[in-house]
């Protein structure tokens, strides 16, 4: 007679605490998908109501006659835009943003993006450790490089001249 061996034993799988404990961070950082075509609605939107707002800064010394004239004409304007494709929508918006002056606080961003931009550039040809300690290099590198004779042979004004052309500041 054969040896029946005991069926085998079926273990469930437990899920530790700490799985049940990032599914519930992973629920709370959950960002549901919105559609393109809402992402742009939005977009449209958020756009226009920064040139609302551009329109009401501009209608601060107007009298309240002509402020309740404008706000029946932008109703209306926003009423009809309703029916518009949001291409024309979007080009309406546009030439808008473009008629419009660019505000100061628009003009100070855009300062403070190129001084970024320059200090960016300037940190680019420096180490991580340098810019960290803040070492600073003030004397050129001592080198025993010379250049070539026949560079050495020519005269300061074809120095002046490769300068020139090649736009090279010496200081």
């Amino acid at each position: 007679m054969a040896s029946a061996a005991p069926p085998p034993v079926k273990r469930y799988r437990r899920e530790s605490k700490e799985s049940a404990e990032s599914d519930a961070e992973d629920d709370d950082k959950y960002v549901p998908y919105v559609p393109v075509k809402e992402r742009k609605k939005q977009q449209l939107l958020k756009m226009g109501r920064i040139v609302q707002l551009t329109a009401e800064a501009s209608n601060v010394g107007k009298s309240s006659s002509e402020n309740e004239h404008d706000e029946e004409n932008a109703e209306e304007a926003w009423g009809r835009k309703f029916n518009i494709s949001l291409l024309d929508q979007h080009t309406e918006l546009k030439k808008i943003a473009e008629a419009k002056k660019i505000s100061a606080v628009e003009k100070q961003l855009k300062e403070e993006e190129k001084i970024l931009e320059s200090v960016a550039e300037k940190k680019a040809l420096m180490g991580v450790a340098e810019l960290a300690k803040g070492i600073q290099y003030e004397d050129p590198i001592k080198t025993s490089w010379k250049p070539p004779r026949y560079i050495l042979a020519r005269a300061d004004v074809s120095h002046e001249k490769v300068r020139e052309r090649m736009r090279i500041l010496v200081d």
